[in-house]
């Protein structure tokens, strides 16, 4: 920069210790859209550049899965929690569609998908919007505040007697 260093410019590298803490490059494009949301929403940046080429479309993320599902779901998200739901790590409205999508190719069409993990209102309403193909929401700790809003589940540990280590669930109401 003419005349000095700017304080405000930050270059944010991708080294060795980034690569030995998030994984081999390239990264997926869900752990990019992560990072850049953390950049906007925590550090509060105005700017953000890339100097890295993206020459091929990324068909393995959550965002494609989603785009091929319910396109605009990810477009729609509106906050960083929302965004989790949709695309992140665990119980992700992509998650569920991939395992619809691999299930489908199987030859197992028939086969009903129990989702449960922090269910609450919220992740339902997410979910909803993606079209997520759930057919029964196992709501674990959520307390409703109807009954009526929620089948209760419990994650299967013993049988007759017989310790298990989470084989399934059952209903129980």
């Amino acid at each position: 920069m003419p005349g000095g260093v700017d304080p405000r410019v930050v270059i944010l590298d991708i080294d060795e210790k980034s690569l030995n803490a998030e994984g081999r490059w390239p990264w997926s494009r869900n752990k990019l859209a992560l990072m850049v949301n953390q950049l906007f929403d925590r550090y509060n940046v105005r700017v953000l550049a890339f100097d890295v080429a993206f020459p091929e479309p990324d068909t393995s993320s959550g965002y494609a899965v989603l785009e091929r599902h319910a396109p605009g779901a990810i477009r729609r998200y509106r906050s960083d929690t929302e965004l989790r739901y949709l695309v992140g790590t665990g119980v992700s409205a992509a998650a569920i569609w991939r395992m619809r999508e691999a299930l489908d190719a199987a030859g197992y069409p028939r086969v009903r998908i129990v989702a449960s993990s922090g269910f609450g209102v919220d992740k339902c309403r997410v979910m909803a919007d993606a079209k997520a193909p759930i057919d029964v929401v196992g709501t674990g700790s959520f307390i409703p505040d109807a009954w009526h809003e929620t089948y209760a589940t419990a994650d299967i540990v013993e049988y007759d007697g017989v310790p298990m280590v989470k084989v399934g669930r059952e209903f129980l109401l």
